[in-house]
């Protein structure tokens, strides 16, 4: 079974089905004070609530989710047993390559990146390159995994070692959080 979370604009409500795939619409509410001051933890309190209703309601054995700029770090902390972390470029080696100024607002984003990579079941990321710089950038423990799936190939068929009190054997409930962006 997989669902689809996708962050919006759009006032959409009820999820949408679209060829075996259930779309959940999470949308975003602004609350100046913290949106202006905190924007990683807002997105990041609102798709945990949304991950824990979805888990309530239907059963989540796995919830693979980008590690991006904050978004994943109260969502590991309520599913911590049954989180894969996607990362791609930490946001610390992005404020290091644009030569960016260290400020309160980009230090508490690395350290929410951060705060959740160290508490992952699971990262996985496209290269050995960016497993050694995320290992670096996110102080990881030697004994946590860091699983490298090259772009492009199919999810390996046995993924066993995240499930977490599987139902039924033969079904793994398997949630992917991305976003619908327009094309850079």
């Amino acid at each position: 079974v997989h669902v689809i979370i996708v962050n919006t604009e759009i006032p959409q409500e009820e999820p949408v089905k679209f060829e075996g795939i259930t779309l959940h619409f999470l949308r975003e509410r602004y609350i100046p004070i913290i949106q202006n001051q905190l924007p990683p933890l807002r997105r990041s309190w609102d798709l945990a609530m949304m991950l824990r209703r979805l888990d309530r309601s239907i059963g989540i054995d796995v919830v693979e989710i980008p590690n991006d700029e904050g978004l994943a770090f109260f969502p590991v902390l309520l599913m911590r047993n049954k989180t894969v972390l996607r990362c791609h470029t930490s946001f610390r080696q992005h404020v290091r390559v644009k030569h960016l100024p260290m400020t309160a607002q980009r230090r508490l984003t690395c350290w929410l990146d951060a705060a959740a990579a160290q508490r992952a079941k699971l990262i996985i990321t496209h290269s050995q390159a960016n497993a050694t710089q995320i290992r670096r950038d996110h102080r990881l423990r030697r004994s946590q995994s860091v699983e490298i799936i090259p772009h492009g190939l199919p999810m390996p068929d046995n993924v066993s070692h995240v499930r977490h009190e599987v139902r039924d054997e033969t079904e793994v409930r398997f949630l992917f959080v991305g976003w619908l962006d327009k094309r850079k």
